[in-house]
This record gives C-alpha cells, sequence and structure tokens, in this order.
C-alpha cells in the first residue's frame, strides 16, 4: 500500500486527509436518465475507516514521508 493524501469533501466543505491507498474502485450517482459511473481511490484512515476520493484529488507520497495521526517517528 502507498501513502496518500486526498482532499475529501461532503457537505461542499473540504477536508485534507492522509491514508494508506488500498486499490482503485467506482462509485454510481443515480439521475433521472441512469447511474452515472466514477472512478475513485479507496483510502485507508489511521483508525481504519474508509474513505474514497476523485483520482484528481489523490496525491500519492514518497516512503519516507512521516504521517500525521499514524503514530510514526519524525525523522
Amino acid at each position: 500500500m502507498r501513502k496518500c493524501k486526498a482532499n475529501i469533501y461532503k457537505n461542499r466543505e473540504k477536508t485534507t486527509v492522509f491514508g494508506l491507498f488500498h486499490c482503485w474502485g467506482s462509485e454510481f450517482e443515480e439521475f433521472e436518465n441512469g447511474p452515472g459511473n466514477y472512478t475513485v481511490a479507496i483510502i485507508e484512515m489511521s483508525d481504519g475507516t474508509i474513505k474514497t476520493a476523485g483520482p484528481s484529488e489523490l496525491q500519492f507520497l514518497p516512503d519516507s514521508f512521516s504521517m500525521p495521526g499514524w503514530g510514526e517517528e519524525d525523522d
């Protein structure tokens, strides 16, 4: 798994989170003329919860990056 940071939007508010990228997935929204599918990144948070983010909101981080909230020691 790769370290990453992502912008997550909820109720039109942006939050930046740090986590571990697991894989790409797909989600959909239902519209009047049918569903619209889109790709998302599946990200594990430090507390074990899962978040999803769009590909343009994801940034992979170097292995040496110390992630906030993960109990890693700073170099």
